[in-house]
């Protein structure tokens, strides 16, 4: 093969191929937009459920295993069933919380209270846990 027969590409025809691919591509857009904006928004997501994914991972099973089933069914509880428990705000609202049954009022929390996972099921605590010897107490009188 001689250097005279490979063909030449000339930026010609390098704009009339990206123009072509440019009209493909808009035609598709154009005639799938409900797959267009599907795709568009999974790319956009997927770094992020791939972290948080990560993160449910990290947190150890809950319900003896830990695979996608089970994160999709975390999500679900999450998202549909899930409600803000850190305030009264609710009850009262509700008509539910009259007033308190404390005979006097709690002492005021020492500290930041500890961090929780995001995830409702497994629902662990990721923050401020037990020393080793209090664990070795614990274990020895369950």
């Amino acid at each position: 093969m001689t250097s005279s027969s490979i063909p030449l590409i000339s930026m010609d025809n390098i704009l009339a191929n990206l123009s072509t691919l440019y009209k493909e591509l808009l035609n598709r857009i154009v005639s799938h937009p409900t797959t267009f904006a599907i795709g568009t928004g999974a790319v956009a997501l997927a770094p992020i459920i791939i972290r948080n994914y990560i993160s449910f991972l990290s947190l150890k099973p809950g319900f003896g295993i830990a695979n996608p089933l089970i994160y999709l069914l975390s999500l679900t509880l999450k998202f549909g069933l899930s409600r803000e428990t850190k305030s009264t705000v609710e009850y009262i609202r509700n008509g539910e919380l009259k007033g308190s049954w404390l005979k006097s009022p709690l002492p005021p929390r020492r500290g930041q209270p500890p961090q929780m996972g995001w995830f409702p099921a497994p629902h662990r605590q990721v923050s401020q846990f037990a020393s080793q010897e209090l664990n070795q107490v614990f274990l020895k009188n369950i």
